[in-house]
């Protein structure tokens, strides 16, 4: 943990302690907020990170210890998965983020679309032999295992990679077939019908999309010629998907990150790797060019619009902010209270500004002819969700949504009744749209009203649970070894 004999002159200082793959042992006890120890076993302790080694607190890996009878952490731990048995277990210290927010690369995993697999999370207050070490953030590691719980896939049948570039570092499995796709790439025309079609048969094609998207919305630019994480299962027909990873150098980070920042035309133009490869030459398909499109609008009406961001953001700064002024006194940084708010009222304001400023990078990248608004009315208000090409909308406190899509681009509309209520019916402004029950399709080349109409009522449920907080109730020194 510390820098050692001879760490070197220069940050990181990568011959210090901390950069060396030790691993050691320890014991870790987990405590639930209601005071309750629910893990008590033997571990192995590594650092974890590249640069953020260097960094005053650093990320630690756990690794169960089978020999001791314990072959799993055995409890669910997050909220957001219905997994309770973990093998292995990161506290991360935010990355280079540590000093800022706590929270970017939080706030891309938790937003990722169910395409794209994202490490769970949730904030937790860490002792170390008693003494308050500050707030990290539990995650899921990606390996083998985490793959496993995931997807179901087996964990001795499963090829996962770490790309930065030029380096292929081999986590499970080998690289022979991504080697394959590579030499594909390199030589395919994919405006080409068969090799589109040959890549689809070697890559997760949607997977891909939304894990471009993505990063392109956050403008993380600490890619994409690094922190690039895939993997593929061992079987015929296995195609390789692209993991969320390592991305808080985003979302307005000081000195990178900037909203204005046109992520899409670097990416499309950067250095001869294999994600700018593969991309540009997709966007020679007219078919893929228009899927992606309307993907981008879709997302960026949704998962990316800065009401459902802003509301992640707030969620976070909740689950965080009854221990960072301990944190803080503990290792000085962010300087105090107000200057962490500060720092994450940046995020805020990079995710109000981006939507509009991505779609208009995307506009002028593929050349299309603008923008329309769509603005779809429930009636009575409060009856139903609303998707646009299979992706769920901002949910709305009154009856009328609005969002922004490409003209003359197909547009699905779809409404899930809420219990309750019957669907009976759309009225459209102008006229003109194939009507499949609770779902329209067309291709508007300017603005449209669409009005669904349901009878009903609404029928009481259950409230959910709240995202699980830390609040005070976890500060329960461990006793000392």
């Amino acid at each position: 943990y510390v820098l050692g004999p001879d760490p070197g002159t220069t940050v990181p200082y990568i011959s210090a302690n901390f950069q060396q793959s030790w691993e050691k042992p320890g014991k870790f006890e987990y405590f639930t907020p209601a005071r309750q120890r629910v893990l008590n076993q033997q571990v192995g302790v590594r650092i974890q990170g590249d640069f953020s080694r260097a960094q005053p607190m650093k990320s630690l890996r756990l690794y169960s210890q089978p020999a001791t009878g314990v072959s799993s952490f055995n409890h669910p731990l997050f909220a957001s998965k219905p997994i309770s048995n973990f093998q292995r277990l990161v506290l991360r210290n935010g990355g280079n983020d540590f000093w800022l927010t706590m929270m970017r690369d939080e706030v891309i995993q938790l937003g990722a679309p169910p395409t794209v697999l994202n490490q769970a999370y949730r904030p937790v207050a860490v002792f170390v032999n008693g003494e308050f070490w500050g707030l990290h953030n539990l995650r899921e590691r990606i390996d083998e295992y985490f793959l496993n719980n995931n997807t179901g896939v087996d964990i001795n049948r499963v090829d996962l990679l770490e790309i930065n570039d030029p380096t292929v570092e081999v986590d499970a499995g080998d690289a022979a077939h991504w080697n394959t796709l590579v030499g594909f790439v390199q030589t395919a025309t994919l405006s080409s019908p068969a090799d589109y079609a040959t890549l689809q048969t070697l890559i997760d094609l949607p997977n891909f999309t939304d894990y471009i998207l993505m990063n392109v919305w956050a403008d993380n630019e600490d890619w994409p010629s690094k922190n690039v994480r895939v993997w593929r299962p061992r079987s015929a027909g296995g195609r390789w998907q692209w993991i969320s990873f390592g991305a808080e150098a985003s979302l307005g980070f000081p000195s990178w990150s900037n909203v204005s920042f046109d992520t899409l035309a670097f990416v499309n133009t950067d250095a001869a790797t294999e994600i700018p490869r593969l991309l540009r030459k997709l966007f020679e398909n007219p078919a893929y060019r228009s899927y992606f499109a309307r993907r981008a609008s879709s997302l960026v009406n949704g998962t990316y619009s800065a009401e459902t961001v802003l509301r992640r953001i707030d969620a976070l700064e909740a689950g965080m902010q009854h221990i960072m002024p301990e944190h803080i006194a503990r290792w000085q940084y962010p300087a105090n209270l107000n200057e962490w708010r500060d720092n994450i009222n940046v995020v805020r304001d990079f995710s109000r500004q981006r939507p509009a400023i991505m779609l208009a990078h995307i506009n002028t990248r593929l050349g299309l002819s603008g923008l329309i608004t769509a603005t779809v009315n429930i009636d009575p208000p409060g009856a139903a969700l609303i998707s646009t090409n299979d992706v769920m909308t901002t949910p709305i406190a009154g009856g009328i949504w609005q969002g922004q899509f490409y003209k003359n681009l197909p547009l699905t509309v779809a409404v899930a009744p809420h219990p309750g209520y019957v669907f009976q019916g759309w009225t459209l402004t102008p006229s003109g749209a194939d009507v499949t029950g609770n779902s329209l399709s067309l291709s508007p080349a300017g603005n449209i009203t669409m009005t669904a109409r349901f009878t009903g009522a609404p029928i009481a449920t259950a409230t959910p649970a709240p995202n699980p907080r830390l609040t005070k109730t976890v500060y329960l020194p461990l006793s000392r070894r």
